[in-house]
């Protein structure tokens, strides 16, 4: 019952803040990307304790694209302060390129490993619809986004 509550809030609030021609922020775009998951998962996986099992790891994946999310954000502000000073040695971007790098890949890392955990739990013939679904959440976040436009 909460796992139903929580895809139909997700579902009201992507509808009710959601606009087909602006671009989704990331969190926006991990909720939806969390909500089609798991509408995949509960509607063709009939066994109970699999599907349970699979819920929550949709649920780690959300999490482990939230964490990320936030890394890129602070990266980003962490960049633009650095790229202020004209005294800023190369070493300092340096580092905040390496800590980047290691946080990217530890993310990927722990994305794929819940992706194989839930593949794994899922028999082929599920896996075969829900990974359909996956791809087109795929595709449709690799879509190129449009810069917004910036006031004069």
């Amino acid at each position: 019952m909460k796992s139903k509550l929580l895809c139909l809030a997700l579902a009201l609030g992507l509808a009710i803040t959601g606009c087909k021609s602006a671009p989704l922020t990331p969190e926006a775009g991990a909720q939806k990307f969390t909500l089609q998951l798991r509408e995949a998962v509960s509607a063709n996986v009939t066994d109970q304790a699999r599907k349970e099992q699979m819920l929550a790891l949709v649920d780690q994946m959300e999490a482990v694209q939230s964490d990320f999310n936030r890394d890129v954000t602070a990266f980003v502000g962490s960049f633009r302060q650095l790229n202020t000073s004209y005294d800023t040695p190369r070493s300092d971007f340096d580092a905040l390129f390496k800590t980047y790098d290691t946080q990217r890949i530890q993310a990927r890392n722990r994305f794929l490993d819940v992706h194989f955990q839930l593949t794994a739990l899922a028999t082929a013939d599920e896996w075969k619809r829900i990974g359909k679904v996956e791809k087109k959440i795929y595709q449709e976040l690799l879509k190129p986004r449009q810069a917004p436009e910036v006031a004069s």
